[in-house]
């Protein structure tokens, strides 16, 4: 069907029959032009030819002169006739070819609303897979199926931290359950086991509000919305560090910095967690008597652009398989093995680095060391320069190196 109704009942062309009457009416206007012109030229201009003429003279001699020959109507109006057939025959041919072309170029928009339909319904999975020329149409197919990708990719992401969250809270909450019900059977029970019920409760309950806590920064930072100001990125690792120190000293762990005075645009709260959740996470996945590394550096660049802040944090400690590398980045992944049964962390840690760096148009990247333990680097735009001046400093925790 060539004609569709509007919202308000009206009738209108489709696209691929727009193409075709613009093809059509292109060469039919032109051929109009044309013909109009021939037709004008040969009614208004006579027709001039150059003939020689020898009269009956004593001495022979020729004369030669031009004969004006007005073009006569009758054939005036065959070739009009002719001409005017030959262009109908013309224009329907074209669009003939015009409504072959189109039907070709609307066949990767048919596709194209295909999968829109088919994503509006939520399934993502049908792909576009353009062939041909690489021209603009091809492009757009592209870029299509990448932002089927991307949606795809997010939800189903999406969906996996909602599984992983409900198992990080619902594990807690059972064990709260178990450990109540059994407390409470006992008709015995004294008050010191009351008590330390009490306190194993408690020590849950703030574990499950620290996982909220994490899953709250992490949509936070995915969401996008940051308060863009100055934010002195050197003194934001000097806080975390401290932050950190009792921590590190309880498992004898060092720390030493290198501390390069950097300055970034961005959400100050959010860029503060994200160091934080490196540091105590190099903290955290350590050794006993091991050690931290932290550095900060800006890399300058011609274009102003382009330079950047650059957070380095090296901490020693257990091998680390490359494989699960890739994945320490997703949420609730704690070293080698997804939602452990550990309370060493809630394993957003890394999840909200990585975030928060695509939230500030940044990057993290993390390799394995082959002694063990991991190098994580947070790169993130750097804006002007607070200082020339660079602060070097080592702490180390539980005595000075």
């Amino acid at each position: 069907r060539q004609m569709t109704r509007t919202p308000r009942g009206e009738r209108r062309l489709t696209l691929r029959m727009h193409l075709t009457l613009s093809y059509a009416g292109l060469v039919g206007g032109v051929g109009l032009v044309m013909i109009g012109l021939v037709y004008a030229y040969m009614r208004l201009v006579p027709m001039r030819l150059n003939t020689t003429f020898a009269p009956p003279a004593p001495d022979g001699q020729s004369a030669s002169f031009d004969l004006v020959i007005p073009v006569a109507r009758s054939m005036l109006n065959t070739m009009l006739v002719t001409s005017l057939l030959v262009l109908t025959i013309l224009t329907l041919l074209s669009g003939l070819v015009g409504w072959i072309v189109a039907g070709r170029v609307m066949a990767s928009l048919v596709d194209m609303k295909k999968a829109a339909a088919l994503a509006t319904s939520g399934d993502y999975s049908y792909r576009l897979n353009l062939k041909g020329p690489d021209d603009e149409v091809r492009e757009l197919g592209v870029m299509f199926d990448a932002m089927l990708d991307s949606v795809d990719q997010s939800l189903r992401s999406q969906q996996q931290n909602r599984q992983n969250a409900s198992h990080e809270l619902r594990t807690p909450l059972a064990t709260t359950q178990t450990m109540i019900d059994v407390t409470l059977s006992d008709p015995d029970a004294t008050t010191q086991e009351l008590r330390d019920l009490l306190r194993r409760v408690r020590e849950t309950n703030h574990a499950n509000a620290q996982t909220v806590d994490a899953l709250l920064d992490l949509s936070a930072a995915q969401g996008g919305m940051l308060a863009r100001e100055e934010v002195d990125l050197a003194e934001i690792v000097r806080q975390a560090i401290h932050e950190v120190e009792s921590l590190a000293k309880d498992h004898g762990i060092a720390i030493h910095m290198s501390i390069t005075p950097a300055a970034v645009t961005g959400d100050q709260v959010l860029l503060r967690q994200a160091v934080s959740n490196l540091l105590r996470n190099a903290v955290t996945y350590n050794q006993a008597d091991g050690s931290v590394n932290v550095t900060l550096q800006v890399h300058h660049s011609s274009d102003a652009s382009a330079s950047c802040a650059v957070l380095n944090v090296t901490n020693t400690g257990p091998l680390v398989d490359a494989d699960t590398v890739s994945s320490l980045c997703e949420p609730f992944v704690r070293g080698s093995r997804r939602t452990a049964g550990t309370t060493r962390g809630h394993g957003l840690g890394l999840a909200i680095v990585q975030a928060v760096a695509q939230a500030h148009r940044g990057t993290v990247t993390i390799s394995a060391l082959d002694e063990g333990g991991l190098s994580v680097t947070l790169t993130v735009p750097a804006t002007v320069r607070i200082a020339s001046r660079s602060v070097d400093a080592t702490r180390a925790t539980p005595s000075t190196t």
